[in-house]
Order: structure tokens, then sequence, then C-alpha cells
């Protein structure tokens, strides 16, 4: 199997569990009202889109060197990493706003056991696939796998605030916690 067609199979892995932590967290933080929930959720939902972006361009650099392109499509993979870039700041404008809005508005929210348990869930899913990812880029040498295996590992610290936003809501009633989590989702 060629190097494009592994790097392939690992994005196709990484993408399914994108998108299952993107909508567990989506859902979750709908129900709860939990901005910070809910921020976390699309941004691994931008993980996952950026998958597919990373598969289009893993196609288009595994294409072989042409007249237009003499030293080869490689390239195309630093571009999709660019642009992956990008969409994470649409994202980060929508959270900011959002969570600027929750804090002079702060509304109630329902924290319960599954939404810890649904947290926790993709806390695991995203320490494994970072580990997972990141072990095939180093075999692969794959610049685009390495970018999306350091993104996912971010992941894993955004998560974790979200869940102290949580246990801080849910001890103490700190409902500014949600907004503020937010914000470092962002950051």
């Amino acid at each position: 199997m060629t190097t494009n067609k592994q790097v392939k199979q690992v994005l196709l892995i990484t993408l399914f569990f994108n998108f299952a932590v993107a909508f567990g967290k989506i859902i979750i933080g709908m129900m709860s009202g939990a901005l910070s929930i809910t921020a976390d959720g699309f941004h691994s939902l931008i993980d996952g889109s950026s998958n597919v972006m990373a598969l289009i361009a893993n196609k288009i650099a595994s294409q072989p060197a042409d007249d237009d392109h003499p030293y080869g499509h490689e390239r195309y993979e630093t571009l999709a990493a660019l642009l992956i870039g990008v969409f994470l700041l649409l994202v980060a404008w929508e959270i900011i706003t959002g969570a600027i809005e929750r804090l002079a508005n702060p509304t109630e929210l329902v924290i319960t056991p599954i939404t810890f348990a649904v947290m926790i869930t993709t806390l695991c899913i995203n320490i494994g696939v970072s580990r997972y990812e990141r072990k095939e880029a180093i075999r692969l040498n794959s610049e685009l796998l390495m970018a999306d295996s350091e993104n996912t590992r971010a992941d894993v610290f955004v998560t974790l605030s979200v869940i102290i936003s949580m246990s801080l809501i849910s001890l103490f009633g700190w409902v500014w916690a949600d907004a503020l989590s937010a914000l470092i989702v962002v950051v």
C-alpha cells in the first residue's frame, strides 16, 4: 500500500471519530444549554471537516508530477493545513461573540451525570485519536497527519477546560464558568 493510501486510511479513521465526538458534544451541549460544550462540539465538527479537506489534499498530492507541476503536487497538503487554520478562525469568532453574549446574559444550565459521561468519553477518544495519528504521522512522514494530530491534541486540553467549567457550575453554580470556558476553547 502506498504512503498516500495509508495516510488516507488514517484520515478516514480520524474523520469517523471526529464526527462521532462532534455530534456527541453538540447534542449534549444543546441539551444542557452549555455554550462551552456546544462550542467544543463545533470545534470538533471543524476538525472533521478539516479531515475531509485533508483527504482531498491527499488525493491531489498523490498525483505524479506533470507539465504544470514538475516537482509534484505535495504542496497541496500545506495549502490544506492553511485552510484548516482559516476555518478555525471563523469558528473562533462565532464562539467569542456567543461567549460575550452569555457573559452579558447568563442562563441556567442543566449539567447531569450523562453530560459528564459524554464529555469524558469524548476526551478519551480524542486522546486515543491524537496518539494514533501522531504515531502514523511519524511512521509515514506526513506533515498533514502531524498537523492534524497536534490539532486533536489541543482538543484534549479544550475538553478538559470544558469539564472543569462543568464541575464549577455543578459544584458552585458559577454559570459564568461556561462562557469563560468557551473563551478558552477559542484560545
